[in-house]
């Protein structure tokens, strides 16, 4: 049956190649009038470059049993010079697989109108070593400037075990993009991610030992633009994924049930001797913790016990008490180090969650597995209140995780009960930061001198303890604020709690704002928003498909005090405002006032929700619009003659 199989395989592959006529990848050398006389895109005016026609082909290779060929062909337009990067190419490949067929043309107009064509030479194809396993072949096109029509094409036979998933979405504009495949039933498959859905022109019924055939196709697919606080862009970006049928997976043999508790009991089989290092820490936890009464205290003492004893060092191998004993470990070492040091002091069920990072994408929950997790950190719960931990990152207080570790879901393991999925959050730590400013105007040197002081909690105390501790750690932090605000000099600094992170940071400046009076008769309030997130508005899109993810609520509150010279008299002063989104999802405040020549501003805005969906972006956005102009506002005034 096998070999039947086998010769099918072989045979109907082979018909594949020469049929799908609506799909085959043609000849160079043809463009249409229209295209070498395009100016722009009329569907994304500002696109730089436009792919006007692109189709990839797939099928099982004819070197190698069960692996697979792609043929590619893509016909690129140039409207600019600002951006011609889609006419160098790179094409990465394993060695032992093998690229062939390159070819390409580029299109350009004379001074008289005639098209002119010049082909890829050979000398334009340059070998490339990336590592030990991974080669490649790069190529410019000739002669593409703006208005330069390209087209080229290849043939890939990457010699490993899979098949080629397909991104109908790029940073530019598509007006048509094919894709085929033809594959064996039982290795994969299909899976479409993203907003925008593909046709499916063709698409046969995949049974069990058979081969299935497809074929996508979208017309004026729009460019996928990253815009602020998108967590990873193939989360949403359309595109196929091929996914394997039998994934290997560690904690599952091949035959075996994929399904949870599967992998539950093979993960605390595989971790058994790992996850039991309470006794060991019986004897290293110095009394004055294990004998400590309240449980929320006792757990931070064996939090930073665990952190200050370990720094990190993922390039270790070695076990577990020679890296105890040697204060080096993984992330992996020193987080499983931390659950067992809970243990040992007998903190309430402590348990392992396995996360997948912003960088590397969601987790998947279409099926039982452990290969998208790429990072481990602890979960308590003490009191009904529940604390993510990571001890393996210095200047992280007791219940916040790194801010890459703020991705959708994870996976919480315990040793006798099932898995489950909890959302990850940084909700036990405020994230704030309250800015005060008290100065005095000298209106005849046009200058503002006094004093700065902040006061961070949460993710904007981590960033800069982080910052802190680097050399030259006051100077690296003082220079990005006058690199941020120009007009300002930092001539005196103090900073206190920088190893207390369970305190506030606190920073205290002597500052001088110069040229703050612009045009002799007003002051920018924004000039004086020292560290404000909310000077710009990052949302500039008409419209954005994806969720706005801030990973975190978070808090602003400035209150500024400026001391005015008598001859100044105030003219205009901004109204009041306030501006609260639904559910108070977020909102801000702001009030300037003027009293026996002191002027006071005061300002505050917060973004209570961690996710805002694509139909409330344009809420949001036209909520960050009022907040940037009420900071611009200005401040008239006119000086008296005494």
């Amino acid at each position: 049956m096998k070999k039947r199989f086998s010769i099918l395989y072989t045979l109907i592959s082979s018909i594949f190649i020469h049929s799908q006529s609506n799909t085959e990848i043609p000849e160079l050398g043809n463009i249409y009038k229209q295209e070498i006389f395009m100016t722009q895109y009329e569907k994304d005016s500002t696109a730089d470059a436009l792919i006007l026609e692109e189709i990839c082909k797939v099928y099982p290779s004819k070197y190698k049993k069960y692996n697979y060929t792609k043929e590619y062909y893509v016909k690129i337009k140039f409207f600019s010079n600002t951006d011609l990067s889609k006419a160098r190419i790179e094409i990465p490949y394993f060695k032992n697989s093998k690229l062939e067929n390159i070819a390409g043309i580029t299109y350009n107009l004379d001074e008289n109108g005639n098209t002119i064509k010049t082909k890829l030479g050979e000398e334009y194809i340059k070998n490339t070593n990336f590592n030990n396993v991974v080669k490649g072949k790069s190529f410019a096109m000739p002669k593409v400037k703006e208005g330069s029509i390209i087209e080229y094409k290849y043939t890939i036979s990457v010699n490993n075990y899979g098949i080629y998933d397909w991104y109908f979405q790029t940073d530019i504009p598509k007006l048509k993009t094919n894709y085929s495949a033809y594959f064996s039933s039982d290795d994969f498959k299909v899976r479409t991610i993203g907003y925008l859905t593909p046709k499916n022109i063709s698409k046969t019924e995949c049974k069990k030992n058979t081969m299935c055939s497809l074929i996508y196709e979208m017309d004026n697919v729009p460019a996928f633009k990253e815009e602020a606080f998108l967590t990873n862009k193939n989360n949403y970006i359309s595109r196929l994924t091929f996914e394997r049928s039998y994934i290997f997976d560690p904690y599952v043999k091949k035959g075996e049930n994929r399904e949870w508790n599967t992998i539950d009991k093979a993960i605390r089989n595989r971790y058994d001797d790992e996850l039991d290092k309470t006794r060991f820490y019986k004897r290293e936890l110095p009394d004055s913790i294990l004998n400590e009464p309240n449980e929320l205290t006792r757990a931070k003492k064996v939090f930073y016990f665990i952190q200050n004893h370990f720094t990190l060092d993922n390039n270790t191998d070695q076990y577990f008490y020679e890296a105890y004993k040697n204060k080096k470990g993984t992330i992996q070492q020193i987080n499983l180090s931390l659950y067992n040091a809970l243990k040992a002091a007998n903190i309430n069920n402590p348990n392992l969650v396995l996360l997948s990072t912003r960088a590397n994408g969601f987790a998947t929950k279409l099926h039982a597995t452990v290969i998208d997790f790429n990072y481990r950190v602890v979960l308590v719960s003490i009191d009904g209140k529940k604390y993510f931990l990571d001890a393996s990152h210095k200047h992280l207080p007791f219940g916040l995780i790194p801010f890459f570790c703020l991705n959708g879901d994870g996976r919480v393991f315990n040793q006798t009960k099932p898995s489950y999925w909890e959302p990850i959050t940084s909700n036990s730590i405020p994230s704030n930061q309250k800015t005060i400013i008290r100065a005095k105007l000298n209106i005849e040197d046009n200058i503002l001198e006094g004093k700065l002081k902040v006061v961070s909690n949460g993710y904007y105390a981590y960033s800069k303890r982080k910052q802190l501790a680097l050399p030259k750690n006051s100077e690296l932090l003082i220079n990005s604020i006058e690199e941020k605000h120009p007009y300002v000099e930092i001539n005196k600094s103090d900073f206190k709690n920088q190893k207390d992170v369970e305190s506030p940071l606190l920073e205290t400046y002597s500052v001088s704002f110069e040229d703050v009076i612009s045009r002799g008769k007003y002051i920018k309030i924004s000039n004086l928003m020292i560290g404000s997130s909310s000077l710009e508005n990052p949302f500039k899109m008409k419209e954005r498909m994806y969720p706005v993810d801030f990973g975190y609520a978070k808090e602003e509150n400035f209150r500024i005090s400026i001391s005015l010279p008598k001859n100044i008299e105030i003219t205009s002063i901004p109204k009041p405002e306030g501006i609260q989104l639904p559910n108070d999802d977020a909102s801000y405040i702001f009030k300037a006032d003027i009293k026996n020549h002191i002027l006071t501003i005061n300002f505050q805005y917060n973004i209570n929700k961690k996710v805002f969906l694509s139909n409330q972006y344009e809420s949001l956005k036209a909520f960050y619009d009022k907040m940037v102009k009420v900071q611009n506002s200005l401040i008239e005034f006119k000086v008296k003659d005494m």
